[in-house]
């Protein structure tokens, strides 16, 4: 059988398959939309030892209500609404908590709020280790960088403490339809991705769709290019253009899924021009290459006729 018999068969599979996992992810996830906040700690800074060093021959002492501080750290965080759905003030049951291990006192904790979106977060003390805010609006993609200052809660016992520690910072909420708030590592502390603008971020359903997707691309692209013609070639241009072809289907695959379902490190792209310039390109040489293909078949077939 001809594969040009066997195509609407494969598109009528794709085209109820769509609806079908449509349905099911609706009916797993509920009438609330699914909510997805994440999290990453990127460094800690002794203050203390910094501000000593900057001038040779000063010392600094700092206070803190009637209590000399004789050690002060800080460590920040990244905290991002990296799903589609905003998260608004009446999805809160109970509203987002930083803490930190036992060995440490919070001092004050403050947020900074990163690009367009001006999310405010209040912190109240709840505890020496813990702080929470009150709910407040959380649309996508808003971030919102969280500093937390501490120092030792027992000078005696700060002995077993390493002289430069990482200080994790922990988050935590009730929120309708969000698991928790997932901890994301980044390497070196650092959002900057070495090497070529690339980053692959496909998980759960997100594979499921890249798959689906790679091949209607492929299989559309091989069926365009028989009608045009360039199957005749020789062995080696035929190759040449198959594996061109698959490449192209999977990069376009890729940036597709990567907008339709957001992957577990969708926030390393935020704000990235390189990125979404590169997936802009892939999806417009897609179009371009289908266009040129269909064109180039159906004038063949003029000519034939």
């Amino acid at each position: 059988m001809r594969f040009i018999n066997l195509f609407p068969h494969i598109l009528t599979i794709c085209a109820i398959f769509a609806p079908v996992f449509a349905t099911y992810s609706l009916w797993m996830k509920g009438p609330v939309p699914e909510k997805s906040l994440e999290y990453s700690n990127f460094g800690t800074s002794d203050v203390l030892s910094r501000l000593n060093k900057l001038e040779s021959g000063f010392a600094f002492s700092l206070n803190y209500g009637e209590e000399e501080l004789r050690n002060l750290y800080s460590v920040s965080s990244l905290l991002i609404n990296s799903g589609k759905s905003p998260i608004l003030p009446s999805d809160f049951y109970k509203g987002i908590s930083v803490s930190v291990d036992e060995r440490w006192k919070f001092l004050s904790v403050e947020t900074t709020s990163v690009g367009i979106g001006n999310v405010e977060l209040d912190w109240a003390r709840v505890s020496d280790t813990v702080y929470k805010t009150e709910p407040t609006l959380i649309n996508p993609k808003d971030a919102i960088i969280v500093t937390a200052y501490l120092t030792y809660a027992d000078d005696e016992l700060n002995a077993g403490i390493e002289s430069s520690p990482e200080i994790e910072l922990n988050f935590s909420a009730r929120i309708a339809n969000l698991r928790e708030i997932k901890k994301r590592e980044l390497e070196g502390g650092s959002f900057d991705v070495s090497g070529p603008p690339i980053l692959v971020s496909i998980a759960g359903w997100g594979i499921v769709l890249f798959l689906s997707l790679f091949s209607v691309f492929f299989l559309l692209q091989i069926w365009l290019v028989g009608r045009a013609g360039f199957f005749s070639m020789n062995k080696v241009k035929s190759t040449a253009i198959v594996f061109s072809c698959s490449i192209l289907s999977i990069a376009t695959a890729e940036v597709v899924t990567y907008y339709m379902v957001p992957g577990p490190f969708s926030f390393f792209t935020l704000e990235s021009f390189a990125i979404t310039a590169l997936n802009f390109s892939i999806l417009i040489a897609q179009s371009l290459l289908m266009g040129g293909l269909f064109w180039k078949g159906r004038k063949s077939k003029l000519l034939n006729s």
